[in-house]
């Protein structure tokens, strides 16, 4: 072993040459493998008891004892056993030993080479699991026939389901021939050339159909397929497997007669039937289909039956075919309007029914249709008639009591009002008594045309009868906004009419009466409108009059209002003003709202209250709200040049603005001029705009968004959001009208409602900020709900810019009542 050859030779390969002295197998040399072998250093082999301490303990009482009995027995035995490495895992080793005598015969030492058989082992293992696996596995399939041959076709292995399948035993056919027992006399010879064409090329027998014998002779129908595959030893194996199609080709026998007398009842239906494909295309139709939509079956195979409705059914017709696919339903019907290959519109009733496959899973649709443009025009002309006036085409008497009674409900829920206008025409009888009752009626329905263009599409126009017209407007701020319809119908309607070549002109007294003030049904409104009007007519006609004379003074204040507002900006009248919004958890200032201040010479201080809804009427909002947005970003960029840049400035956008106006190339220029990143500027957007042309008003948001600026919506709560638009509004925060605050401490609905909001906003990740805080019940429970943040008389006033820059200076506000002195 001291040999340097020696130990030349042993450095080189991949095991470990060793010698040791008896008794206790201490280790004199190692060759350098044994490092790589267990992980430990030379100089550790060598320390006394070295092979003792890591063998594993589950072999360490076999191999000390074997050792022990071949150094007494023999000169040379070998051994396989577990040494364990350094880093804790077990190696298997085999090894073999020599074993050195002294010149008396005396067992003196050992040398030995040790090799490690760690992956033999494993290997051995999987290959023994794996095969017993797989032939349990094949021996479990239920309804599958698998049966295995050596190389020259003798049976190795016959499952369970072969025995069924063929009527042999597992140990009838054990080492018989595969031709000999189920392939019949004219298939043998070419089954026996494939097999072995397979063996010697490895090309496999092509998969397919078989007729093979059972043991008494029948034949039975298969699907045969052919894998090559290898036992443990290396040999090769193939396998056969075979599914009985006996019950396949009965269905399918089956179904085919079931779609003969299928297809023979569809072609001959009284209505249009059409098979449709889960996508919505057309696979099908019977003659009917074609008969009912002008188009040929070419034409329909070609395009989808939600293409040939419109939009709207189309929408329907999606969302319910989901329901169906969901399994939630079975079948729906719908109403569509169909357009015909001639171009004429027609309405069909249609019924879609799901069918399923033997699993359940969803397979086809099939559409039976029934043309019913004629039932349909007769029932909406009858229910039309029923509540329409035949001359102007207006709503009823019968009509108008329910819209009428609709506009109360949705007024009272909203906190607002609804007016109810009684309008009887000047000087009519004249026009009859002179002209004609025909001609009466020319001028009837021109003042019914000239009506519709004076209210919105929201409100209601009705002839109750004669020259008389009732008007319902819905959910009205004030009267004064009532008193601007009724002079714009007085100023309309005085206007000349050409009716069959003659210009005359007719005048109208109006009658006015508000719901709750002036009634709380239909009839007292009804009844009170129409003593106004008479006390219209008594004040020299061509005038409107409400209930109430208090009103009356109202509606002037409102048109001398709105003259004065007209002057508000050429002559400098108005201001803004600022009011702080502090985050909760910390008073520190985040930023300010910007609010619209009006002082007049004759009028004084005006509430916003009272002239912000004049100049949303007459339009004078446009011009305002852009003076304010500039007036705004030119603040902001004094505060910047300050030190103060990390505010926000809130500024309000009305709905008339948004719409009317390019408000993204207005903000732009704004921020442009003023050179404010856009980040300081946060623009507050009612949540009623947002409802409205939704798909546009979103196009527009992403457009401001776009510039960097901030979006939130104001009075959040107090409108009908949709919760599927609302995600999809690239909003920043939700602000909580104050009409929710203001009980939050002490009305269960109020706080139900607040926290709700907050959730809302935490779950769409949006900031919550809530207005017209003014107590410290109010803010302990925002507080303890997660709000944001806030304002209101409690932290602030609004102030002017010299007082909130103080403030902002300081950055933290302390509320108190000090702040709302």
């Amino acid at each position: 072993m001291n040999d340097d050859r020696f130990a030349a030779l042993a450095a080189g390969l991949d095991l470990v040459m060793w010698e040791a002295d008896l008794p206790g197998r201490r280790f004199r040399f190692v060759s350098p493998y044994a490092e790589t072998l267990l992980g430990y250093a030379k100089d550790e082999w060598y320390t006394p008891g070295f092979w003792q301490a890591h063998l594993h303990q589950d072999d360490r009482g076999f191999a000390l004892a074997f050792d022990a009995a071949h150094a007494a027995e023999s000169d040379r035995y070998e051994i396989e056993y577990r040494m364990v490495h350094a880093g804790g895992h077990a190696v298997f080793v085999r090894d073999l030993v020599v074993v050195r005598f002294d010149e008396d015969g005396n067992a003196i030492g050992l040398s030995g080479v040790m090799i490690d058989v760690t992956s033999d082992r494993a290997l051995n293992h999987a290959l023994t699991d794996s095969e017993h696996r797989f032939r349990a596995v094949m021996e479990q399939v239920p309804n599958i026939s698998v049966q295995g041959y050596d190389p020259q076709r003798r049976v190795v292995f016959w499952n369970s389901a072969s025995e069924r399948l063929y009527g042999y035993s597992a140990s009838e056919v054990r080492g018989r021939l595969l031709e000999e027992l189920i392939i019949p006399e004219p298939m043998r010879d070419e089954v026996v050339r494939l097999h072995t064409h397979w063996l010697r090329t490895g090309e496999p027998i092509p998969a397919g159909e078989l007729d093979l014998q059972r043991k008494d002779g029948s034949l039975v129908s298969v699907f045969s397929s052919h894998v090559m595959t290898h036992n443990r030893y290396g040999e090769p194996e193939m396998y056969c497997i075979d599914v009985d199609l006996t019950d396949i080709k009965r269905a399918e026998a089956a179904l085919r007669d079931s779609e003969a007398r299928f297809r023979l009842t569809v072609e001959n239906a009284p209505v249009g039937i059409a098979i449709l494909a889960l996508d919505g295309r057309i696979l099908q139709v019977n003659p009917r289909f074609c008969a009912i939509t002008g188009y040929g079956a070419v034409d329909l195979l070609a395009t989808s039956f939600a293409a040939l409705t419109e939009n709207g059914a189309r929408d329907a017709y999606r969302t319910e075919v989901e329901a169906c696919l969901s399994g939630a339903q079975q079948s729906f019907s719908l109403e569509a309007r169909l357009q015909h290959k001639y171009g004429h519109e027609l309405w069909v009733s249609a019924t879609v029914s799901m069918m399923r496959n033997t699993s359940g899973a969803p397979e086809q649709l099939i559409c039976a249709i029934e043309d019913v443009t004629e039932q349909r025009a007769s029932k909406a002309r009858f229910e039309w008639l029923a509540h329409h006036d035949p001359l102007t085409d207006l709503p009823n008497r019968t009509l108008l009591r329910d819209r009428l009674q609709q506009a109360m409900a949705r007024a009272l829920r909203a906190g607002k009002r609804a007016a109810l206008m009684f309008l009887d025409l000047d000087r009519f009888k004249n026009i009859n008594d002179s002209l004609g009752h025909a001609f009466g009626d020319q001028v009837l329905r021109a003042v019914a045309a000239r009506l519709r263009t004076c209210v919105r599409d929201t409100d209601t126009v009705a002839r109750l009868g004669g020259d008389e017209f009732l008007i319902v407007l819905e959910c009205v701020e004030n009267e004064q906004d009532v008193g601007i319809v009724a002079r714009k119908i007085v100023d309309k309607l005085s206007l000349p009419l050409d009716v069959q070549a003659q210009t005359l002109s007719t005048g109208a007294s109006i009658g006015i009466a508000l719901y709750p003030e002036d009634g709380v049904d239909v009839d007292s409104l009804l009844k009170n409108a129409d003593s106004a009007m008479y006390h219209a007519k008594d004040s020299g006609r061509n005038a409107f009059r409400f209930f109430t004379e208090a009103m009356n003074l109202s509606a002037i204040d409102r048109l001398r209002m709105e003259n004065a507002l007209r002057q508000a900006l050429e002559f400098g009248e108005l201001s803004l003003h600022y009011q702080p919004q502090v985050e909760l958890t910390t008073t520190r200032l985040l930023g300010v709202e910007a609010l619209l201040r009006w002082s007049n010479p004759v009028l004084g201080n005006v509430s916003p209250a009272r002239f912000i809804p004049v100049a949303e009427e007459s339009g004078l909002i446009v011009p305002i709200g852009e003076w304010v947005l500039g007036e705004a970003c030119a603040q902001a960029r004094r505060w910047r040049d300050e030190g103060i840049d990390t505010l926000t400035v809130a500024v309000n956008i009305s709905a008339l603005q948004f719409r009317r106006t390019d408000i993204v190339g207005k903000v732009r220029a704004a921020l442009d001029r003023h050179g404010i990143p856009p980040g300081m500027l946060e623009l507050e957007l009612t949540e009623s705009l947002l409802m409205h042309n939704a798909e546009e008003v979103l196009r527009t948001m992403n457009d401001l968004k776009a510039l960097g600026v901030k979006l939130s919506i104001d009075d959040f709560g107090t409108g009908y959001s949709s919760l599927s638009y609302l995600k999809r509004f690239p909003v920043d925060r939700l602000k909580i009208d104050r009409s929710f605050v203001n009980d939050v401490a002490d009305d269960p609905d109020d706080a139900a409602i607040v926290r709700a909001i907050v959730q809302l906003g935490r779950s769409l990740k949006l900031d919550v900020i809530a207005e017209g805080v003014e107590t410290p019940s109010q803010l302990d429970f925002l507080t303890m709900e997660g709000c944001h943040s806030a304002q209101g008389f409690y932290f602030a006033r609004p102030m002017p810019v010299a007082e909130v820059s103080t403030l902002l200076h300081a950055g933290i506000v302390a509320g108190g009542t000090q702040h709302a002195a």
